[in-house]
């Protein structure tokens, strides 16, 4: 009888070769994946990580956000560290052998590959002492002027950071976690209206100088030597005469802030206005830009008719949190159960707190978890959003974090640096 020819020997070893050269096929590619898996794993997963971050850091923001428009207090949970490791392994086999009273050959194998990844994420609480800090301190112009100069409008920045200038008041009482009365018409949203359109057309320009800060109150002049002068410009301080007295004061250097009007803005309206409602003497090109500490204009009251300078009360990160939650859309059913801060207006009617923050920032509210959202969170129920088309809430966002960090980086108050020559 003639044997098949599938069945013949020949046949039976070249299906056998077959199978070992795939099974040697598969242990290379499992040794050529161990090899470039670092690389490889740093490719596929570091700007995932990356992402990740981001987005859970907007959802933190904008859930503190909602929490204040609720009257609860933000917290934040830092992501100290990101620790992966990245495994592969795998095994195969293969068996093989003539059957009995036959002349084929049989061959088996089977192959195994795992790829493993292995984070560790370590979180850290804000400590309290120093989000205290970050939070209830008021913002200095340095971060007024590099926020305007770096990215975000003029406009926005002054909406957003500045509760007065000049006497004229931004929204008060919206920067109040539970505001006692709705604020009153004021023309500080016009105001900033002019300043953005004005620098857009390159017409007013925020410009940055290094000039004396006073760090210690006044000295008498015959209270200091030679040494004092020595000892304070070893520290890059330096002695000068107090303003308006015979004292001197210590004194560093630090940027400082000029709103300046360009020759070709002579003349036009919005200039013209901007100079009137700030009270800005005329005459002028430029004005000194200063913060006011004391709220309510205390220190500007009673003011005069020109100034030759533009006072400015910064708010601290704490009230522009709580200013920016007046933009949150409040459902129905949590403004009848009373869960938010609500006020009444002249007219009898709930007062709409979002009017404060409109054309500056917006947050939506949804029963179902929206599909349009540039960032979402949930909380009591509902899915609070910005939506993925609203840039200019995005854009606030970010300018609010980006004024936390810079609160972060600055030193701590510590010590004298130096000892004066008098006790303070």
């Amino acid at each position: 009888m003639r044997a098949n020819a599938d069945d013949s020997p020949g046949r039976g070893r070249c299906r056998a070769a077959s199978r070992a050269a795939s099974f040697l096929s598969c242990l290379a590619t499992l040794l050529a994946a161990t090899g470039c898996l670092g690389p490889k794993s740093l490719e596929l997963t570091r700007l995932r990580y990356d992402e990740a971050v981001h987005e859970t850091s907007e959802q933190q923001w904008l859930r503190n956000i909602v929490r204040l428009r609720y009257g609860d207090l933000p917290s934040f949970l830092d992501v100290a560290a990101i620790t992966s490791q990245f495994e592969v392994s795998g095994r195969g086999g293969m068996t093989g052998g003539r059957e009995r009273d036959s002349p084929n050959r049989s061959l088996f194998g089977d192959f195994w590959l795992q790829f493993r990844d292995a984070p560790t994420l370590s979180y850290t609480p804000r400590d309290p002492a120093e989000l205290t800090r970050v939070m209830v301190a008021p913002v200095g112009i340095t971060a007024l002027g590099l926020m305007a100069n770096n990215g975000w409008s003029i406009e926005d920045v002054l909406r957003l950071i500045v509760g007065e200038m000049n006497g004229l008041q931004n929204a008060p009482g919206a920067e109040a976690i539970v505001p006692e009365a709705v604020p009153g018409p004021s023309p500080f949203l016009e105001m900033a209206g002019m300043a953005g359109r004005l620098r857009r057309e390159r017409l007013l320009v925020l410009s940055s100088v290094d000039g004396p800060e006073a760090v210690s109150p006044e000295i008498a002049a015959d209270r200091v030597d030679g040494s004092d002068f020595v000892q304070a410009a070893s520290h890059d301080l330096e002695y000068r005469p107090a303003e308006g007295s015979d004292a001197l004061v210590l004194t560093r250097s630090a940027p400082q802030y000029r709103l300046s009007f360009s020759p070709a803005a002579e003349g036009v309206p919005d200039a013209i206005a901007l100079r009137e409602i700030l009270r800005l003497a005329p005459g002028r090109s430029d004005y000194a830009i200063r913060r006011e500490g004391v709220p309510g204009g205390v220190g500007l009251l009673p003011l005069p008719d020109s100034l030759d300078s533009i006072d400015v009360r910064t708010r601290t990160l704490l009230e522009m949190l709580a200013f920016l939650s007046k933009g949150v859309v409040v459902p129905e059913e949590h403004a009848a159960r009373g869960l938010a801060a609500q006020a009444v207006g002249p007219d009898g009617v709930p007062f709409d707190w979002t009017c404060v923050t409109r054309g500056l920032f917006r947050v939506c509210s949804r029963k179902k978890r929206p599909r349009d959202a540039a960032v979402a969170i949930e909380y009591q129920g509902y899915w609070y959003f910005i939506a993925e088309t609203d840039k200019r809430s995005k854009s606030t966002l970010g300018l609010l974090q980006a004024l936390f960090n810079l609160q972060l980086s600055e030193p701590k108050k510590s010590g004298p640096l130096l000892t004066l020559p008098v006790g303070l």
